[in-house]
């Protein structure tokens, strides 16, 4: 019950009109007047004081944060220009690399067949020097020979004779001798 006693009360009361709205939301004309210059000049001051250096500070980041990104942009473009160019340096080395040893191959290959050349020539030296060394001994070897027979046929002729016989007479005999063996030997 109290409350509908509270209701009936409140709607007891007068209506409000335009002038007492007013008269409520401005009681005091220069209480009001001094507020609305000390909001102004709130406003002023935070404008400057604290607006604007936000502004700019926002402004000066935005700026930094801009030219940061287009310098992070420019180092991302040369670094993919110095990766291209590290690439084809690697690969024009590689290409050098292998111009080098096919040149290093083919002058291998070109000193082993000189080598080998060289080396043919000097056996075929060598066997040509021992062909004429064993003609050589092969030929004092007959000449001993005959002079070898020569003294065992004189020897032979003297003591089958007995008598004395001329060393030229003898030596005739045995070159015929020994000419009548080659001609049986070819």
């Amino acid at each position: 019950m109290l409350r509908l006693t509270h209701l009936l009360t409140l709607s007891a009361e007068p209506p409000i009109n335009g002038d007492d709205i007013l008269d409520k939301l401005i009681p005091d004309f220069w209480s009001f007047l001094t507020q609305l210059i000390a909001f102004i000049i709130l406003i002023v001051v935070v404008t400057f004081l604290i607006y604007k250096p936000v502004k700019k500070m926002l402004a000066k980041r935005k700026e930094h944060i801009e030219k940061e990104i287009k310098e992070a942009e420019d180092k991302n473009k040369e670094a993919v220009a110095n990766i291209e160019a590290s690439k084809n340096l690697i690969k024009d080395s590689h290409h050098e690399a292998d111009k080098i040893i096919a040149s290093a191959k083919s002058e291998a290959l070109k000193q082993a067949d000189l080598i080998k050349q060289e080396n043919a020539s000097l056996i075929a030296s060598m066997k040509e020097e021992a062909k004429a060394d064993i003609a050589k001994e092969k030929a004092l070897a007959k000449e001993q020979l005959k002079n070898d027979v020569v003294d065992v046929a004189i020897l032979m002729s003297s003591k089958i004779l007995e008598r004395e016989v001329k060393k030229e007479d003898n030596e005739k005999i045995i070159d015929e001798l020994l000419k009548e063996e080659k001609s049986h030997d070819r």
